[in-house]
């Protein structure tokens, strides 16, 4: 296989990781919310909230990809760079395009200053996961991706929930849900 057909096979398994990796995150985000009350929502809408579940579910998911990818570069490591540079381009391009699409509504509902913080937070998707590996399991899951995907989902629940019931159930979906992405997006 010469270099272009291979930069074009590891393109098109970023497309499949990073697509799989969004069905998953819709997956999780319906089954939390199935399972876990969420008596409020951001803005008083359910969808969004949803919405924004499914989003750091997939970029969690992604985040863990991109390990795999790294950890692969020892069998193949042109191959594997060139698959985790396609998805970090995806994830960074599509976590710009959603904040915009969010945002652009809600701007005169929101004080600019927090609306421009969160803009710039899609400029380092994976800022809140520095330090977080899967490889630190051993540590608990505080810090792992999951951990990171705690932090950030929980909240979305308010105090109406339980939140532990909430981090029980992230714990849950989301390690089985690593599994699925490794083994159908064929990282393993």
């Amino acid at each position: 296989m010469n270099i272009a057909q291979e930069q074009t096979k590891a393109a098109e398994h970023a497309t499949a990781v990073y697509d799989l990796a969004a069905r998953l995150g819709e997956t999780l985000a319906n089954a939390l919310d199935g399972s876990v009350a969420m008596t409020g929502a951001p803005l008083n809408d359910p969808k969004l909230a949803r919405s924004a579940m499914a989003g750091l579910f997939q970029y969690g998911l992604v985040f863990c990809a991109l390990e795999k990818c790294a950890i692969n570069r020892q069998a193949d490591a042109r191959y594997w760079a060139a698959v985790g540079q396609a998805l970090e381009f995806m994830a960074r391009k599509g976590a710009q395009s959603a904040a915009q699409a969010i945002l652009a509504p809600l701007r005169a509902l929101a004080p600019a200053e927090e609306l421009d913080a969160i803009a710039a937070r899609t400029d380092d998707p994976w800022r809140d996961y520095a330090g977080a590996s899967l490889q630190n399991i051993a540590e608990g899951p505080d810090k792992t991706p999951v951990g990171v995907l705690i932090k950030q989902i929980t909240p979305l629940f308010y105090a109406k929930a339980d939140h532990s019931a909430v981090a029980d159930k992230i714990i849950q979906i989301t390690f089985e849900a690593v599994k699925v992405l490794f083994t159908d997006g064929g990282l393993v």
